[in-house]
């Protein structure tokens, strides 16, 4: 009983630490609902739906209701000089209600310009997101990269194991010398030194991602390897323009430049509104009670009732220029939106041009990055095989293999750096960012 409950526990235990598995798309939705800079932004969403509502409101009429009770404490005296007590007391109610009827439009436009606020705002958290998971993807590539890395120096700390033990035997029957065995040994020592740098490599890379996703936890998960990584080096890119083309219809920052403009456009309207005579409407109703009345509360409040109804016209004829200067700089702040539309379609065809150069590039690094581990393979089993017949020295057979290692590096970098760069190209016209 007491060896089951203790086998019992120990699956428990092993369950209990097994590791998640988080794909790319894990990890970017993650990063989308635990990153501080766009939980801000989201905030400045929030923000910018409220001055919305504002703005709605603060076209219908106002309506206030004013209610006071004053003490009065005084003396009067009469022609006799005799001083009387005069305290009193009144309550005083008032009802008032106003509205503009018109304002050169400042109220409309304000409104359309806060609706643009909210739509700008939301671009802005499009943008974070889509540059969050660029960064992401970026990161999750190298542990990728890592993981073959380690795999690779895993490998070749066995060939140097199995080659050491061959090397062994040769010098036990004579075929090759002491100090063969002693040059054998420095190899599995630095195949083991290259094993813990690629195992820290990919420490620091599972640690850089956990960071970028504000998981406090480390080892919180591994990532899943793809099963077969499609990578076509023969690939038919589209032209840089192409995908610019493309990237000026979807891109959220083109359309927060396009948006800011038009809310640019409204503060031209608004700022101009001040220059426009505007007419309001008022309407209010007031009564009063004194205590010092021979009539009642309710007579007196009916008795004591005034109405009003007031139209107000209001014409701007000299303010110290402010109504000019702001149409002035409203005008500027339009153009510059119009500059600022224009920088970002030059960044963003910037970047496609940098990044669609770069894929060419490591579409053609890749290929031949191939066919030289391909290569280095062959050559490294031949070195083996002629370093076990006695042709060649250690010396030689070292050089093949870090030859051998070299190539394979090149070929995985190149692998997931091609992977990278086309996964950014897709990106930016549309493509979901997953592996």
């Amino acid at each position: 009983m007491k060896k089951i409950l203790i086998a019992v526990l120990a699956f428990i235990s092993l369950g209990s630490t097994a590791q998640e598995q988080w794909n790319l798309s894990k990890c970017i939705n993650h990063a989308y609902e635990n990153n501080i800079q766009l939980k801000q932004q989201e905030l400045n969403v929030k923000y910018a739906k409220n001055k919305n509502l504002q703005s709605k409101l603060d076209i219908l009429p106002s309506v206030n209701v004013e209610a006071s009770h004053i003490f009065n404490f005084n003396r009067s005296d009469n022609s006799s000089g005799v001083y009387n007590s005069g305290n009193n007391q009144n309550t005083n109610f008032q009802l008032n209600s106003g509205v503009v009827l018109f304002s050169g439009f400042k109220k409309l436009n304000t409104l359309k310009k806060s609706k643009l606020e909210v739509q700008s705002s939301e671009k802005a958290v499009e943008k974070n997101k889509s540059d969050l998971a660029i960064n992401i993807a970026g990161i999750y590539l190298q542990v990728l990269y890592n993981i073959e890395m380690l795999n690779i120096a895993k490998e070749q700390l066995i060939i140097s194991k199995e080659q050491h033990v061959k090397t062994s035997k040769l010098v036990e029957v004579g075929k090759l010398a002491d100090v063969e065995l002693l040059k054998q040994k420095s190899v599995v020592s630095q195949d083991e030194l290259n094993l813990v740098e690629a195992q820290n490599n990919l420490d620091l890379s599972y640690i850089n991602l956990y960071q970028v996703l504000d998981v406090k936890q480390e080892g919180a998960f591994t990532i899943v390897i793809p099963e077969g990584l499609i990578v076509d080096a023969n690939r038919s890119l589209q032209t840089s323009s192409d995908y610019y083309s493309k990237a000026l219809e979807i891109r959220p920052e083109i359309a927060k430049s396009e948006i800011d403009i038009k809310s640019s456009e409204k503060d031209v309207k608004i700022a101009k509104g001040s220059m426009i005579p505007s007419l309001s409407m008022g309407a209010g109703w007031s009564s009063g009670y004194y205590d010092n009345a021979s009539d009642g509360f309710s007579t007196q409040l009916e008795d004591n009732a005034r109405k009003y109804v007031s139209l107000r016209l209001s014409i701007p004829i000299f303010n110290g220029l402010q109504a000019n200067t702001s149409v002035r700089n409203s005008k500027l702040q339009l153009e510059n939106a119009r500059l600022e539309k224009e920088n970002t379609e030059n960044i963003l065809r910037k970047e496609i041009q940098q990044v669609y150069a770069n894929a060419k590039a490591s579409m053609k690094k890749y290929y031949s990055a191939k066919i030289a581990s391909e290569y280095g393979k062959e050559s490294f089993n031949y070195s083996q095989k002629k370093y076990n017949a006695g042709l060649i020295d250690i010396v030689s057979y070292k050089e093949m293999k870090k030859e051998y290692v070299n190539s394979l590096s090149k070929f995985v970098q190149a692998k997931y750096d091609y992977v990278f760069r086309t996964k950014i190209l897709d990106y930016y016209i549309g493509l979901p960012m997953n592996l």
